[in-house]
């Protein structure tokens, strides 16, 4: 777990949990480290990360990261759709996405810590 119990508590007491952005999440990656590594080799190791994850998914594979979960592409097809605003159909050309599913493993860790949470309120 990357976050501490607490954090964890008070993401859940908040109305609007706050969003962990690179720069907080390697600061919090150092400290659950013990402070082996600095916060500047942790933000080169998210952007590599994503970088990589990126390139892999742009050829068309899927990542998956044992127990926490898999990137996949998703193709979206060519279409057309009726635009309101100009009483027409348009084009919409094929895309490409990325999905994420998260894993079982994961999920069950968050719903039983969630859970003990809950109990020891």
């Amino acid at each position: 777990v990357l976050l501490g119990q607490m954090q964890i508590f008070a993401l859940w007491r908040n109305p609007v949990p706050e969003v962990i952005k690179n720069h907080a999440l390697a600061k919090i990656l150092k400290e659950e480290s013990d402070n082996v590594y600095h916060i500047p080799e942790f933000k080169d190791m998210l952007k590599i990360f994503s970088k990589t994850v990126e390139r892999l998914i742009l050829e068309g594979n899927t990542v998956q990261l044992q127990d926490f979960g898999t990137f996949m592409p998703r193709v979206s097809p060519a279409r057309k759709v009726y635009s309101g605003l100009k009483q027409d159909y348009t084009d919409v050309p094929e895309s490409l996405t990325m999905q994420f599913k998260t894993s079982e493993h994961l999920q069950r860790r968050i719903r039983s810590n969630y859970r003990k949470m809950k109990e020891a309120e």
